[in-house]
């Protein structure tokens, strides 16, 4: 991505830290560029996203415990 604040940029990271949605954020890399004749900063994030939050997780695997197995091999379906 690009910002042309670093305060800007690690405002983002921290709210991505936040987030029940991502974890391991990590700065990979930064670079000083000149765009449109500003200062701008190119960069690149790491980090490992979670399509729901760990407590809607929870709930879910909590639904699945609850239910009966709808076969008689005893396997549980997320659906």
């Amino acid at each position: 991505g690009y910002t042309f604040s670093l305060n800007g940029l690690a405002a983002f990271m921290i709210n991505m830290m936040r987030s029940d949605y991502f974890s391991d954020v990590e700065l990979m890399s930064m670079e000083e560029k000149e765009l449109n004749q500003r200062k701008a900063y190119n960069f690149v994030l790491s980090c490992n996203l979670h399509y729901m939050s760990a407590e809607e997780l929870r709930n879910m695997i909590a639904k699945i415990d609850d239910t009966p197995a709808r076969n008689s091999g005893g396997q549980k379906s997320l659906n």
